[in-house]
């Protein structure tokens, strides 16, 4: 049946790939091939669990991984989201919700409750996790900093009654676009004085540093 579907995609992929001009695709691979090694390789990991990508994955660009990220848009499109790739600069965000994993839940269908039913504004909708990587952090468009860095400090409160406070009264966004350049600042500096590498997780101590410099 998993045969079946990907086939579906794929001939799904074939229609769509059919009115794809030659700019958008060449969009798509600049902004893939702009990306450092590891970052390409994520990408690839991230299809490939979801069966979209079935070659070995390597972070080079080729026929597959084109397929499986036109494949990739074209899902998306079909649930109604604006993403393109009709500038570079629209092809490199589309990569980072890739890599990120922040498109999975509309192309897979692997969401949690949706953002609205639990009460959270639609700027927390996607964010990297916990166990996300500098590379992650520094791919990642501000909106998903942002986010990020509300999930990162709200992680640091044991009060779920806190956290519902801090979004209801607008604070948690606040103090997030506070922490956000913080760990922009702190990233940079850890990768070109060597103290941090991109293979480094983020989380917690970016986030705790900065988040105490917000409360003092």
């Amino acid at each position: 049946m998993l045969r079946n579907l990907l086939t579906f995609l794929l001939l799904a992929f074939a229609s769509a790939a059919s009115a794809q001009t030659e700019t958008m695709r060449h969009n798509l691979e600049t902004a893939f091939r702009a990306l450092n090694h590891t970052s390409r390789e994520e990408a690839q990991a991230e299809l490939q669990q979801h069966n979209l990508y079935l070659h070995q994955i390597d972070g080079l660009w080729g026929a597959g991984t084109e397929r499986a990220l036109l494949a990739a848009l074209f899902m998306l499109n079909e649930v109604g989201t604006d993403v393109s790739i009709e500038t570079e600069a629209d092809a490199q965000y589309f990569l980072e919700l890739i890599i990120a994993g922040s498109a999975r839940g509309f192309i897979f269908g692997e969401a949690d409750e949706p953002v609205e039913s639990i009460g959270l504004p639609s700027w927390l909708a996607n964010y990297l996790s916990f166990d996300a990587q500098i590379a992650d952090w520094r791919y990642a468009t501000y909106q998903i900093k942002v986010a990020s860095a509300a999930n990162y400090y709200t992680g640091l409160i044991q009060s779920d009654a806190q956290v519902q406070h801090l979004i209801q009264s607008g604070q948690l966004q606040i103090i997030a676009e506070r922490i956000a350049p913080c760990m922009d600042e702190m990233i940079e500096f850890g990768v070109q004085t060597g103290q941090k590498h991109a293979s480094d997780p983020i989380y917690p101590d970016f986030s705790q540093v900065c988040a105490a410099l917000v409360l003092q």
